[in-house]
This record gives C-alpha cells, structure tokens and sequence, in this order.
C-alpha cells in the first residue's frame, strides 16, 4: 500500500482512516487546511514562475489570513533559497521492503501523487512510501530541506526532534545522494516569521527512520479487516475526510423510561465535555479562525488585553472609587466580576478611566473561542 509521512501520524490517530487513505477512499477534506494550502501553492508560484493560486475559495476572513501570511513570506529575507539546484515540491516513491530497508528511491508516478490520476491502490500489496518535500537543495556536503508551516502552534523541541516527516523526508534524500554526509531539515513557520533546525549525519537519519518504515511494511501484511475496525474516535474526526460515513447519531432516546433517560442524559453531559476539549485540540490547528454568523469567532486568535502593573491594583481601584464620587456616581454600580478588567474600564467615564492608564499594561493572551456577548 501507499504511505507518506501523512498517513503514518493518520494511523496515529485512527488506524482505520489510514487504511482508507492506503487504499484511496474518497472523502471530503476538512476547511481548516484552505488557507495553509493556498499558501503552499503561492510560494511553489513564486519560486517557479507559475501562475498564483485562486483565491476564489477563499473566505473574506481567509483572504486576510492568506495575505497576512504572503506579507510575513515576502518580509523573511533570511531564508535563503539558492538560484540553481533547488528541487522545488518534487515527489519521490520507494518500496519498503521486510525489516525497514529502503528500495531505490525513484521519481513518483503519476498514480502516486494527488490529482486526477491518484489511485494509491496500484500499490497493491508492496508497502511504497512517497515523499514530496516542499524544497531542498544541496550545500557543500549537507542537503538543506525547507518545510513551510503556517499554523499558529510552535512545537516544542523534542516534538520536532522525532517528528515523523522530518526523519523519513531526511533519510530518504540521504539515500538518494549517499555522497553528502548530513542532512538538515529547517521548519519555516510563515506565521510567526521564525525558522527552527535540526541536523543530523545521514547515518543517524537511516537509523531513525528504518523502524518507521519497518513499522508501514508490517502493518501491510496484517489483517485488513482487523484494521477496519480499530477505530479511535477523538478531535481528530473532526478533520477526518471519512467522518460522515463513520459517526452517526442514534435515536430514539424519547421512548426511554426515567432512569434510562437520566443516564442517557449523564452520558451526553461527559460527551458534550469531551467535544469541547477536543474541539479546542482541533482549533488550535486551523489555519484561520472562522467568524459564525451568530458574531462568534472559532479558532487561534492572539488578543490584546490589558492587566495592573504589578503593585499597583490597590491604588488604581482606590483612584477610580473617589473619582467616581467627585463625579457624584455610586461605584459599586460599575462592578462586575464577571467581566474583564479591559470591558469594566470601557465602562469608566473617560475622563475617569484616564487618570488610571499609567497604571495598566497590555499583554497578549491566545483565545480559541470568542463567544459573542
């Protein structure tokens, strides 16, 4: 069957919807990877000379995202991309054979790649593993491999040093070029400005990733409707492109008697909590928030709040409580706790509110959901 580093962090998750990704199932991929997809495809456009990208499905909200993140691409110019010998979005396939060993690694065909001739099931019962780096190239006795991020989540560095595309994508180029002696692979993040690196000799590489691929070989020649049945719900159905022909709701719950339906109720409640700490797992790797109609927004957004200087509630409350008698106005008819510090001094008369900025300072804080007031 068909691998990529993709599938193998998908099986992860849910070791049937990497089955049915192996095996080419259709399904409907999830809008929270729209912008990130858009900005990939704008930078193969600028490094190649290729037409841009649509924006026709972007959102108005995506379109800012999309081109916040072209302005932070354009304004990084410590990326340094050589004139010639770049290999740009190029794929590449090789068999895994018994116990991890890479076979040669051979330009993919057209059946391995996404497009209108994509049909993974060709792979038949060989284990095939495809890579597709966004960019690489060679420098002096290291090969260089660019990854583009645009997610609003940094990773730490231990997650990056086992990350499992970082050490297939290196120990397969390794493989391809035997005369270089270490590989680097460079996260770019589009969103945050910044680049994170690790580089390793092509040797350590190999080591790394032969239990992976050891790991795709064996798991093809296990039992295939044993796999279809391992199912491990979790955030990730959400962006799962099979989730509607593998969730489904039962009914019926009206003709329950009391006790059952108590139960029932019980059940829905621990559920309903589940969602919601799952739900935010999910947002926190959208690409952009999403206004709703009702005025919500769903996603990472980094907002601005402000907050006292250290030392200096005590005095900054008593400043407000007398000047609100000099204006004749009952203080504790402005208290409520349980609004913010930021909307309780809007609330201030202004000239109020002033005479206590000196003493606030502004922080920025991450909010997944902003529910409307």
């Amino acid at each position: 069957m068909l691998w990529s580093s993709t599938i193998v962090k998908t099986d992860s998750d849910c070791p049937r919807q990497s089955l049915w990704s192996r095996e080419g199932k259709e399904g409907e991929q999830w809008d929270g990877y729209r912008v990130g997809s858009y900005i990939h495809d704008w930078i193969y456009s600028k490094l190649t000379g290729f037409p841009e990208p649509s924006k026709d499905k972007l959102s108005i909200s995506e379109l800012v995202q999309a081109d916040s993140l072209v302005k932070n691409f354009e304004s990084m110019g410590d990326i340094h991309i050589p004139d010639n010998g770049t290999c740009i979005e190029q794929s590449y396939v090789s068999k895994i054979l018994e116990g991890g060993m890479q076979a040669e690694w051979v330009p993919a065909p057209q059946w391995a790649i996404r497009g209108p001739d994509w049909d993974p099931y060709t792979a038949g019962k060989e284990t095939v593993f495809r890579i597709q780096p966004d960019l690489f190239f060679i420098e002096g006795d290291t090969i260089v491999i660019y990854d583009w991020k645009t997610g609003m989540g940094r990773p730490s560095d231990s997650t990056l040093e086992s990350d499992e595309q970082s050490i297939v994508y290196a120990a397969a180029l390794s493989h391809m070029y035997p005369q270089m002696g270490k590989v680097r692979f460079v996260w770019w993040n589009i969103r945050h400005k910044t680049g994170r690196s690790i580089e390793r000799s092509r040797h350590e590489w190999s080591n790394l990733a032969r239990p992976i691929f050891k790991a795709c070989y064996d798991k093809d020649q296990s039992d295939r409707d044993a796999i279809e049945t391992d199912t491990r719900p979790g955030e990730h159905c959400g962006r799962c492109p099979f989730s509607k022909d593998c969730l489904s709701v039962s009914d019926g719950h009206e003709s329950l008697p009391d006790v059952d339906l108590y139960r029932y109720s019980s059940r829905l409640s621990t559920l309903a909590s589940r969602v919601s700490k799952e739900l935010t797992k999910r947002l926190k790797v959208r690409t952009s928030p999403v206004k709703l109609p009702d005025g919500s927004v769903i996603g990472l957004q980094i907002k601005t709040s402000s907050k006292w200087r250290r030392g200096e509630k005590e005095r900054g409350l008593q400043i407000v409580f007398d000047s609100l008698i000099e204006h004749g106005m009952n203080p504790y008819e402005f208290l409520d706790v349980r609004d913010s510090l930021g909307k309780w001094i809007e609330r201030l008369p202004e000239d109020v509110s002033s005479r206590i900025q000196g003493l606030l300072t502004d922080f920025n804080r991450t909010v997944v959901i902003e529910r409307k007031n």
